[in-house]
């Protein structure tokens, strides 16, 4: 079965917390909230996709950015990043990502001090482009961050 996971879905003003609730220019991969028309008959190519994506963010981020870490994948559309080598604290890291590069994750502290201290939760549920944009906004960051 095929099916267009690509196309864009515009959800700002439908009451969708996850784009209303975020600044217009950006990306917000914070919420557990799919950007998919989805029916149970897709589910098995949703999870494809959603699969792929996840291995997408692993090369990305081993490429692209080896002072990350990506976790093995737990949940069907979310996946933990690792930031622990850059010392700074995941709140203080969303924070400065949404405002400087204008992508919006969780922070993992949000789901437990302890072990969410350095984490972000990111959410694989969107259409590649958006994915690869965050993580590309994301790369150039990182590369300000340690000058």
């Amino acid at each position: 079965m095929n099916y267009d996971f690509d196309t864009f879905v515009p959800r700002r003003g439908t009451d969708c917390m996850k784009w209303d609730s975020s600044a217009d220019g950006v990306l917000p991969l914070w919420v557990a909230d799919m950007d998919f028309r989805a029916a149970p008959a897709i589910v098995d190519a949703l999870r494809a996709y959603l699969h792929d994506n996840y291995l997408a963010l692993l090369a990305f981020v081993c490429d692209l950015m080896p002072a990350l870490q990506v976790a093995r994948l737990e949940a069907t559309y979310l996946a933990w990043v690792d930031a622990t080598h850059l010392g700074v604290p995941s709140t203080e890291l969303a924070c400065r990502l949404e405002n400087e590069a204008k992508v919006k994750f969780s922070p993992g502290a949000i789901y437990g001090e302890e072990k969410g201290a350095s984490v972000l939760r990111v959410n694989l549920a969107c259409p590649r482009a958006t994915l690869l944009e965050a993580l590309e906004r994301t790369a150039g960051f990182l590369v300000n961050l340690r000058k």
